[in-house]
């Protein structure tokens, strides 16, 4: 990669921490390192480096990142046998030289996974890419690290989130109140005469400031949220978050400025005023207050991402399986870096045919066989995205049968003993067949011992917030909590659904007659479209929505999918499916009983005829209304395919088994974020 002061050979990611690497070539001869670049290497090739990456950083704008020298070293059949890795930002000293230096230095050995983890946390070497494992943390907290999500409205929400998005909400709510009740600290007269008019002391004016302050901080973190400044893909960015907080904090001193004179206008001083100031000094100092307040949010941000960074809180997992469903947990485990989990290694419950990159204690067997040992990588050096090839370098050596050690083979390690040596804080088993391959005893030893052992769908469930339905086992949705319903959370979420839908009727009516009108002048046909789905219990119903294709879009072809940037679609239409105006007809099916205004979309028989035959549980979705809006429809964008389907179906049965009043409220909170946002179909 060329940059403005020189060239890069790598560039790695992983977690939020970046990474230029210096590769260079070198020999091995026998069980020794003959030539190392790293007694090449000069001071000046390293101060070289440093300019090219920070011209890089300057360039993405992101933070400075990481110096690596990346020694790969060939014996004389160029193969390769080793990768030595060298930290060189501001700790790089060159070693002797020379031929004297070369004959004393002792030779090579391959580096053990536990002291590959000691080396990437010592204080000479530095922390690996995303941060390093941290012993010291670990003693701290009696031997585990803290839990990395909660559980929030019956769903799981990342620890590290939950504690931003609460110190931002101490942080705003302590700048509000100390510059919004400065006033009140030496009151002069007229303020005093402002306050007893009010019928209020100077103790109850200091509280309502206060609650008034929370308010207003409550109003900015929804301007925050709505920036998708809560997701840390995009928090994590550097240029994201600077522009990105820019919109938020105009967001949110309109929002707050409205709302103020709103309460005064309408008489509502108890639930938010801030006594003892007129209205034009109010907006001032609520202007320059929410100025300052999401100035110091953006140095918070600094130093907390910083801090992520630097240490490494991640819970470390090895999971007990390399098939497909251990390879799809690694796999969404690499893609969501805020879950607090990182993949430390798969155990296959079988040999592994072509030799791939194992553990240490592989890599010593095979080398006094006389086989080629593979380099080895560590999980730190590799992309946060993981590819087929970043998965097969966390393969380690099958566990040990008992059999294999009544034969007298030579004994392995125990699952416990690799857990110890990798430090590993989570188990998770995700074995494609458990009968005869389920370590039972071993799993029983690590989960006595004070380790966590989870099964693959439950980890799956926590980290994506959907179900697995492609690898999952009847067992676990019939064992485990969640599908609970009463008549008592059925007849609130009725009346929640009656209530909602007339106040969004009486908020939207002129709205829904103007699109009406528009759609009859825009196409030919009828404004409604009526169209019969699947509702509760596989019962059939007429669906109405206002008509967003052509009146004859089926006439050729019969029932197919519709497709993005579909011809069939009119022009208005397109319009409609994207504002969600189309949707709206659809608020009388709700007051009908046939619908709520939150579950599963519903579809057309002939496709759930289809999609049944293709997906395993597909049906279970019709357990409950379906709605207007969904956990789906947030998450996953409008799809047409049986992969889609399969995706959908996973966020849908996740909802139907963690349904509650909450989760319902949180699911239209985020629906009309993506409706003001403009996402979705």
């Amino acid at each position: 990669m060329r940059t403005l002061h020189g060239e890069l050979d790598l560039v790695c990611e992983r977690g939020g921490a970046w990474a230029c690497v210096e590769v260079k070539a070198g020999r091995w001869v026998g069980d020794c390192a003959l030539y190392r670049p790293a007694d090449h290497f000069s001071r000046r090739q390293a101060e070289r480096q440093g300019r090219a990456a920070r011209a890089l950083a300057r360039q993405l704008w992101r933070s400075e990142p990481q110096l690596w020298l990346a020694e790969l070293l060939f014996d004389e059949r160029r193969e390769l046998q080793r990768i030595i890795w060298t930290r060189l930002d501001g700790r790089f000293q060159r070693p002797a030289t020379g031929r004297g230096a070369r004959k004393n230095r002792p030779r090579e050995q391959p580096a053990s996974s536990d002291q590959a983890s000691t080396r990437r946390s010592s204080p000479s070497d530095g922390e690996g890419l995303g941060g390093a494992y941290n012993p010291n943390l670990r003693r701290a907290a009696g031997g585990r690290l803290p839990v990395p999500m909660i559980r929030v409205l019956r769903h799981y929400l990342p620890l590290r989130r939950a504690l931003l998005l609460f110190s931002e909400t101490v942080l705003l709510t302590v700048t509000l109140g100390i510059t919004m009740a400065a006033h009140l600290v030496r009151p002069s007269g007229v303020v005093i005469g402002r306050i007893t008019a009010d019928g209020l002391g100077l103790e109850g004016a200091q509280w309502r400031c206060w609650i008034s302050a929370f308010l207003v901080a409550a109003l900015s973190q929804v301007a925050i949220a709505f920036n998708e400044l809560y997701d840390f893909r995009v928090s994590a960015s550097r240029y994201d978050r600077a522009s990105r907080f820019v919109g938020s904090a105009g967001s949110a001193i309109a929002l707050s400025v409205v709302t103020v004179l709103l309460a005064r206008t309408w008489e509502l001083q108890r639930v938010l005023d801030f006594p003892g100031l007129t209205t034009s000094q109010l907006l001032r100092t609520l202007v320059f207050a929410l100025l300052v307040g999401f100035s110091l949010l953006y140095l918070w941000r600094h130093i907390f991402h910083g801090a992520l960074r630097r240490w490494n809180f991640n819970q470390r997992v090895l999971v007990l399986g390399a098939g497909p469903p251990a390879r799809s947990l690694a796999h969404v485990i690499g893609e969501h870096p805020d879950s607090g989990y990182e993949v430390v290694g798969l155990v296959p419950e079988r040999e592994i045919a072509t030799p791939v990159l194992a553990s240490a204690a592989v890599g010593d067997r095979m080398a006094a066989a006389g086989r080629r040992v593979p380099a080895r990588v560590t999980l730190s050096d590799e992309v946060e995205t993981l590819s087929e090839s970043s998965l097969a370098t966390l393969l380690l050596e099958p566990l040990e049968r008992p059999s294999s050690a009544a034969a007298g083979v030579a004994r392995r390690e125990s699952l416990l003993q690799l857990v110890e040596r990798l430090a590993v804080d989570v188990v998770a088993v995700a074995l494609e067949d458990r009968r005869g391959n389920l370590p039972t005893d071993d799993l029983l030893s690590c989960r006595l011992a004070g380790i966590e052992v989870r099964e693959r769908e439950a980890l799956y469930e926590q980290v994506t917030g959907k179900l697995a339905v492609e690898a999952m086992r009847p067992s676990y949705l019939i064992f485990n909590e969640g599908f609970s319903r009463s008549q008592r959370s059925d007849l609130a979420k009725r009346s929640a659904d009656v209530a909602l839908a007339l106040l969004i009727l009486l908020l939207t009516w002129p709205l829904m007659l103007l699109t009406a009108l528009m759609v009859r002048l825009d196409s030919k046909g009828p404004a409604l479209f009526s169209q019969e789905r699947v509702g509760l219990n596989g019962q059939l119903f007429t669906l109405y929505k206002f008509r967003s294709m052509r009146a004859d879009a089926e006439k050729a072809t019969g029932p197919v999918w519709a497709q993005k940037d579909d011809p069939r679609t009119t022009r208005l239409g397109r319009y409609s499916r994207k504002a969600r105006l189309a949707e709206l007809p659809q608020l009388f099916n709700v007051l009908w009983g046939h619908m709520s205004l939150v579950g599963p979309r519903p579809e057309r028989q002939v496709f759930c005829d289809d999609l049944a035959r293709q997906i395993p549980y597909y049906n279970q979705r019709h357990i409950v209304k379906p709605g207007l809006t969904g956990w789906a429809q947030i998450n996953y964008p409008y799809g047409n395919t049986v992969q889609d389907a399969l995706q959908k179906l996973q966020f849908d049965l996740f909802y139907i088994k963690n349904q509650s009043f909450l989760f319902d409220l949180s699911i239209l909170f985020q629906t009309i974020k993506t409706v003001v946002l403009r996402k979705g179909t």
